[in-house]
């Protein structure tokens, strides 16, 4: 069955596969998200929904903490937990104070 035009998987148009989410350029016009736009969108989102589903944002409630204080209570793995705050402090979601603390 050939997917229809528009869909996600529709192939690539001069190399580049187009997805239907538009997003508006600063001169007003519409334009489609190319691959690695929807890739890098999906990405963040991702990242965000784990730091949801693990409670982060609840742990930090109290004030700014290590990943490595955070590990213990939260059952987590110490360096994957630093890898995803750093990601959201890159993200402007998290900031990143002295030595690795992050609020």
């Amino acid at each position: 069955m050939r997917p229809r035009r528009g869909n996600v998987w529709a192939g690539a148009e001069h190399g580049r596969t187009r997805f239907p989410v538009s997003k508006t350029e600063q001169s007003g016009h519409r334009t489609q998200l190319t691959e690695s736009e929807y890739a890098s969108l999906l990405g963040k989102a991702r990242t965000v929904c784990v730091a949801a589903k693990v409670g982060l944002a609840d742990q930090l409630a109290s004030g700014p903490k290590s990943a490595l204080e955070l590990a213990g209570p939260m059952q987590a793995h110490a360096p994957s937990l630093h890898r995803l705050m750093r990601t959201l402090a890159s993200l402007g979601i998290l900031t990143e104070q002295r030595d690795s603390v992050l609020r």
